[in-house]
């Protein structure tokens, strides 16, 4: 939890939960199964992380704490799971 302060004087302290990578990941997992409405999004992020973890292991750029630039094909398959989470994240009558 991390305790955001707000830039004027009379509004409230917010709280932000932050979780992350493995963490995120792992979070996903336990409320899969209670997941009805955003179920498809859940299951797009594991596997975006899933990709970056075999990545990693593989020792390809695009792999969890890489440092080296992007290959196109990475690039590509990134901005496939950005718009594929944009089609499921857009609002009104689907």
């Amino acid at each position: 939890m991390v305790r955001c302060v707000s830039r004027a004087r009379d509004w409230k302290p917010v709280w932000r939960w932050v979780i992350v990578s493995n963490q995120a990941y792992d979070f996903l997992g336990v409320i899969l199964p209670y997941l009805k409405q955003k179920r498809p999004q859940a299951e797009l992020g594991m596997d975006f992380y899933e990709r970056r973890r075999t990545n990693a292991v593989a020792g390809l750029p695009g792999g969890q704490g890489g440092s080296g630039p992007l290959l196109q094909v990475e690039m590509q398959k990134r901005e496939g799971y950005y718009q594929r989470m944009k089609v499921l994240n857009k609002r009104g009558a689907s």
